[in-house]
């Protein structure tokens, strides 16, 4: 399988409740490693991103031992990397800052690697690609199409902090997946009815697959079978976490992932929910093999 990811490397710093500072590496890493956790040995890897001067070389070191991970998609940009501080209030609320914001990419730097089966379109900064850009490589592009919401709904003001905000035109953005991803807090800034109704508003007619990931209480994943619309919801992994940071972004490689393996949306929920708990068992970006590890650990146990 080839699997590209679109989307922003970012170098966090999270400020926890307990007090603590970590700095890892974060945004399209959360991704990229959760896919290096639970692809095979003959999988290839794309990510595609923007990497600033200051920590390009940080980035190729990190992959370069891996290699189903093709390096030529991390472009190198003269000007420092987007770096976001993460402030957690409690278990699942935060403010975000981002600073050193990068542009986003181009159709012309996405097209040398949309022979894939699986992309992934990770919106972490909001800006990671524009609009039109978009629409040229879904038209372009003859596998699964996965995107997550994330920051799109966020506007950026001049200090760097995010704020919810009205998306413009999100219909049209919705239009382009065939997976679409999105939180709580996501979804409630775009709609304000049921997930049944927005599902048969919006995505009815593209036969979608709607993932509301929900945090500790699991996700709900809507699609339509024949001429109905089903919604189910399921429940996280008996797994404590303790940071959430990145838990979305793995979310939606292992789902993506499990799906087109499985051609089972259930299983695929239900790994998905899996993948992202470990994740969250610890601080900071949780390393594939640290990962990989503790899946195979908990797969079995957990049934899924």
């Amino acid at each position: 399988m080839k699997i590209t990811l679109l989307g922003t490397i970012v170098k966090d710093r999270i400020f926890g409740i307990d007090g603590t500072v970590t700095e890892s590496f974060g945004g399209l890493f959360y991704s990229i490693e959760a896919l290096r956790a639970v692809s095979a040995p003959d999988d290839r890897i794309c990510p595609v991103s923007f990497v600033g001067a200051d920590i390009y070389d940080h980035v190729i070191d990190y992959f370069k031992d891996d290699s189903r991970v093709d390096l030529k998609g991390f472009y190198r940009i003269e000007q420092p990397n987007n770096h976001v501080d993460l402030r957690y209030n409690d278990a699942q609320e935060r403010i975000e800052y981002s600073l050193d914001p990068m542009p986003p990419l181009s159709y012309g730097q996405i097209v040398p690697f949309l022979d894939a089966d699986l992309l992934l379109v990770n919106l972490i900064s909001g800006w990671d690609i524009e609009l039109p850009d978009l629409q040229k490589i879904a038209k372009d592009f003859h596998g699964i199409l996965s995107m997550d919401l994330h920051s799109l709904t966020l506007a950026r003001e001049p200090d760097g902090r995010r704020v919810r905000h009205k998306l413009k035109n999100f219909d049209d953005w919705l239009a382009v997946p065939d997976i679409l991803q999105l939180n709580k807090k996501e979804f409630e800034s775009i709609c304000h009815s049921g997930l049944t109704v927005f599902y048969k508003k919006y995505c009815f007619d593209q036969n979608k697959i709607v993932n509301l990931t929900l945090g500790k209480r699991g996700s709900i994943s809507v699609y339509r079978e024949k001429n109905e619309i089903v919604k189910i919801s399921t429940p996280p992994a008996d797994v404590k976490v303790i940071d959430p940071t990145g838990c979305g972004d793995v979310f939606l490689s292992a789902f993506a992932y499990e799906y087109y393996r499985s051609k089972n949306i259930i299983v695929a929920a239900k790994f998905a929910n899996l993948v992202a708990g470990i994740a969250g068992s610890r601080k900071g970006l949780p390393d594939s093999i640290w990962l990989k590890t503790k899946l195979e650990k908990n797969r079995d146990t957990q049934n899924v």
